[in-house]
């Protein structure tokens, strides 16, 4: 593996404190680039809520690696006012950070890519933009921020094969998220792990829970639930939306629980994951089950999860928005050892290809491409 060495390499992202599949793709990123260069990562907002008033980040970041705030993310009550602030903050900063002289500045998300394009303008470094979200998904922030990046950026990185073609760009090359792989790990078989299903992701619309309720609610009806439980894991805005869903009709054995440090230990116990969203980029969640043997029943939407999935070898894809279908799977394999164990196995097995070190070895014939 031909490392890229002694470099300094600046990740930019909107909000590192913020629990989600990108920051943690940053920091898993960023820690092992960091064996080897100068790391910094550089996230416009950040929480300032711990007791000494510093900022608070979900994941472990590595000594080696510098972290930079720029706005403290509650400290403007009016969006207009802090969006001005933070471009203000970023041009400033831009011009200070020129003597830093990154070789490398890797954007990481579209909403990041509108505020870091003016600081990789001014420092002169290579430009690399990444999408993290499905190319059919097309809020304005991403609409704009794919825009600048062929524009602007010397690379474009997107995390599946279909995303890469609709770009349709010579610019665009696809390298998937890395995930830490521990070949010691202990994985307790699913027959062991209680009747724990579980949902994971952050608490918005697009990540389709309230048809997970609704399919939960549907199999316990039937009788097939068994006592089982659903723990949906997750923090975001519509947390008080769902626990009234919950509580309106009347849908038995789920609970909501905020994100966790302890995540690890969420997917140990876990017998199922159940992915509902209405668009997925490349969805760590997927990945993590994947590694602690955890097989998923997923809607099998634009992108994402078909490229992740073996459907019926390492779990399963259902037609997008059949329900019908998505109940019928999940009641005949809840209780069906022999399948889910298989899966589980198959999914441990194809991992592999998405170890933090195979991964960073395709970051690294991007870079040393741009030299």
């Amino acid at each position: 593996m031909n490392l890229t060495k002694n470099k300094n390499i600046c990740f930019f992202l909107t909000d590192l404190s913020d629990p989600g599949g990108i920051q943690r793709v940053v920091v898993e990123l960023a820690n092992f680039m960091s064996k080897f260069n100068n790391v910094t990562i550089i996230s416009v907002y950040a929480n300032t809520m711990s007791k000494d008033n510093k900022p608070s980040y979900p994941y472990e970041i590595s000594e080696k690696v510098r972290i930079i705030y720029l706005v403290e993310k509650n400290a403007y009550e009016k969006k207009l006012v802090k969006h001005i602030n933070c471009l203000l903050k970023v041009v400033l900063f831009s011009i200070a950070a020129k003597k830093h002289k990154f070789d490398y500045i890797i954007s990481q998300g579209m909403d990041s890519v509108i505020w870091s394009s003016t600081f990789a303008m001014i420092s002169g470094a290579k430009y690399i933009c990444c999408d993290h979200t499905s190319y059919f998904r097309k809020p304005l922030w991403a609409r704009i921020g794919r825009k600048i990046s062929l524009l602007l950026s010397h690379q474009v990185i997107v995390l599946t094969e279909l995303d890469r073609r609709q770009w349709n760009s010579e610019k665009v090359v696809m390298i998937p998220n890395p995930i830490p792989v521990d070949d010691n790990l202990n994985i307790a078989p699913l027959s062991h792990r209680g009747k724990n299903i579980i949902a994971v992701g952050r608490l918005v619309e697009v990540k389709g829970f309230i048809r997970l309720l609704d399919i939960w609610k549907r199999v316990g009806d039937n009788g097939s639930s068994n006592n089982y439980n659903l723990k949906i894991i997750g923090e975001g805005p519509m947390r008080a939306t769902l626990d009234k869903y919950i509580i309106t009709n009347n849908i038995k054995h789920v609970t909501i629980s905020g994100f966790t440090k302890e995540i690890n230990d969420i997917y140990r116990h876990a017998r199922l994951l159940l992915v509902t969203s209405f668009f997925e980029g490349f969805s760590m969640v997927l990945i993590e089950a994947m590694y602690y043997g955890v097989p998923a029943i997923a809607f099998d939407v634009h992108s994402g999860p078909r490229e992740i999935i073996d459907n019926n070898k390492t779990g399963f894809l259902v037609e997008d928005g059949n329900t019908a279908k998505f109940v019928e799977l999940l009641s005949s394999v809840l209780n069906n050892d022999v399948v889910l164990n298989s899966m589980s196995l198959n999914g441990r097995l194809k991992v592999n290809q998405y170890r933090i070190s195979e991964v960073c070895n395709k970051w690294d014939k991007v870079m040393n491409a741009l030299e």
